[in-house]
């Protein structure tokens, strides 16, 4: 499996970038959602823009399978 560029854990302080940052990075697919170049992140998508310039502690992260393929989530505090 490949590495992502960002190594997160539990317990680590974080802050989401920007959404217009991200989409300047990374682009947006045609309903304007973001695509991170990273394994297992399916997208950033615009309805998450509020949680943009936030910051938290990782609770918890976990897997989900879906027919597309396997993503991580992270949840923050």
């Amino acid at each position: 499996m490949e590495e992502s560029r960002n190594k997160v854990n539990v317990g680590d302080r974080i802050r989401i970038k920007e959404f217009d940052d991200m989409a300047e990075e990374y682009g947006t697919d045609k309903y304007g959602d973001i695509i991170p170049p990273y394994p297992n992140i399916s997208c950033f998508s615009r309805h998450m823009k509020d949680y943009c310039g936030a910051t938290g502690t990782v609770r918890n992260m976990d897997i989900c399978v879906f027919p597309t393929g396997i993503y991580s989530r992270i949840y923050i505090d």
